[in-house]
């Protein structure tokens, strides 16, 4: 059974004539596009000498006609398509490659060493030019379905960036047969990452955290971000995302590299009582994930780096507890103190049981306190907000110019 076929035969041996066959293809409503065209100025090629020493190069092949037939969403057999034209099975064949390929192999125009025809020599019920544009396009559209999966398979791109590839893909797409691919691409991509979820936890990994400390309006949470789109810019980090307001942080988190937990606290605001330490330091393991319930699906942070955001001062965090709360803040490999005017960062590297480790504090064995002092300098959140409302060249210059600053000051601290 066969969805299209191609139907060939010498003019002179035809079973029916061409009115004739016009007539069986109206009859036959299952057939739902036709076209066909004679070739009568094909000239035997040297490959064809070489196979048969009576057709010889250049000579006139006999004419003979090419038609397509396409049945929808229905289909037929050769034998069936035969008898329709009083033929044999062997002159009924199925087409190689899509159907845009035999369509244009009616005018020759994918095969340039043969004549070329013109199209408005191929009979048809519908537009010739227009069906090749189409399913060339939708041809187009699943390679890039395919290439979606492949890049997800080799963590090229996210989860979320997958996700908003299929999804603008759905949006162009209009025909059916294409978007099964689509939706399968989909389901592919939805399956790797659970699967990816599910193994995350078996291996290790090698994470930082940075922690933003400043009041309400100093800019944190736009500096978190600035710092994050700087490294997706010029570290090659797969982009960011931020948590949730709601109780499920992780609701938002698809794959990235970069995860925000803005505005994070020692304390459940809801509830007023203190989060769990132990569950705390479990997800900010440095080398061994762990998942988090999240909605639908439960989520392990399988990226690069973490940055916290908060109004509370992380000296205050988990105060009472009984667990060594040194475990929490070494592993935190950078601290940032932010006000409307400077930044501040605090980083010096540390070593415990042996192992050297950059941490944004320094523990005596008495108390803890900040690292020391490693750079300071203007806070570049407000001139960088008030360019958002500006014209976007602007506000993407600024971005640039604050990025690159970024950069160079973590190159030189990095040098340093």
């Amino acid at each position: 059974m066969a969805k299209h076929c191609e139907y060939s035969q010498q003019i002179k041996h035809l079973k029916v004539s061409l009115e004739e066959m016009q007539e069986i293809i109206d009859k036959h409503r299952t057939i739902k596009e036709w076209a066909y065209i004679i070739h009568d100025k094909d000239v035997y090629t040297k490959k064809d000498e070489e196979k048969n020493p009576e057709h010889k190069e250049g000579t006139l092949k006999k004419p003979h006609i090419h038609l397509y037939l396409n049945f929808g969403q229905g289909s037929a057999t050769f034998k069936d398509v035969a008898r329709w034209f009083k033929d044999e099975p062997q002159y009924v064949g199925k087409v190689h490659g899509r159907k845009a390929d035999m369509l244009l192999y009616l005018t020759h125009r994918n095969v340039p060493e043969k004549y070329q025809y013109k199209d408005d020599e191929v009979v048809s019920n519908f537009d010739l030019k227009q069906a090749i544009e189409e399913d060339q396009k939708n041809h187009s559209l699943v390679n890039e379905a395919d290439k979606i999966v492949f890049d997800f398979m080799q963590e090229i791109i996210t989860y979320a960036q997958a996700n908003k590839k299929i999804k603008d893909l759905k949006k162009v797409c209009n025909n059916k047969e294409l978007l099964r691919a689509i939706l399968t691409a989909d389901k592919t991509v939805e399956q790797i990452w659970k699967q990816q979820c599910r193994m995350s936890t078996k291996g290790k990994r090698n994470m930082k955290i940075i922690f933003i400390h400043g009041d309400s309006g100093s800019g944190k949470s736009t500096y978190a971000e600035l710092y994050a789109k700087m490294l997706c810019e010029k570290k090659g980090y797969r982009d960011f995302a931020r948590s949730s307001a709601s109780n499920d942080i992780m609701q938002d988190y698809m794959g990235e590299d970069i995860f925000i937990l803005d505005d994070y606290r020692d304390v459940d605001e809801m509830t007023g009582k203190a989060e769990s330490l132990s569950d705390t330091l479990k997800m900010l393991d440095p080398h061994y994930a762990s998942s988090s319930k999240s909605r639908y699906t439960n989520k392990t942070f399988m990226g690069k780096l973490i940055i916290i955001t908060s109004t509370k001062d992380p000296l205050l965090w988990f105060e009472g507890t009984k667990e060594q709360r040194w475990q929490f803040f070494r592993r935190i490999s950078l601290l940032i103190d932010i006000d409307k005017d400077y930044v501040r960062e605090y980083q010096e590297q540390n070593e415990e049981k042996g192992v050297p480790f950059l941490c944004g504090f320094k523990h005596d064995g008495s108390y803890i306190q900040r690292a020391e002092l490693k750079c300071e300098f203007e806070n570049p959140v407000p001139e960088y907000v008030k360019l958002m409302g500006k014209e976007e060249t602007d506000a993407t210059d600024m971005f640039n110019d604050i990025t690159s600053y970024m950069d160079e000051l973590k190159e030189a601290q990095e040098t340093a």
